[in-house]
């Protein structure tokens, strides 16, 4: 509980019950008061998270699509390699079995 001092005035003119009632009632406005605050600082937060949350998600899924092309084009090139290296393989085959029967 926050620690107010009342001027000696105030006090001898509302009494010790009325300045106990006025520290009471400004207590709970304070309280009110950053209660709200909170509230209003929670819900920003919140949207400020889901747009941001809705951001990184695009961006993963843009990440994700651009590995996924990504694979597609070098797996087409790997099988092309493939190719070219099975078909060197067969030609050099085929000229070892034609020296060796000559």
């Amino acid at each position: 509980m926050p620690v107010i001092d009342v001027d000696k005035s105030l006090r001898e003119k509302l009494g010790e019950n009325g300045v106990t009632s006025l520290i009471n009632l400004i207590n709970s406005a304070l309280n009110e008061q950053k209660n709200n605050i909170v509230e209003i600082v929670e819900k920003a937060f919140e949207q400020r998270l889901s747009e941001e949350l809705a951001k990184f998600r695009v961006e993963i899924a843009q990440s994700f699509s651009e590995i996924r092309e990504d694979m597609h084009s070098l797996r087409s090139e790997m099988i092309k390699w493939m190719f070219v290296f099975w078909i060197g393989q067969v030609a050099v085959f085929i000229g070892l079995f034609a020296a060796f029967l000559k």
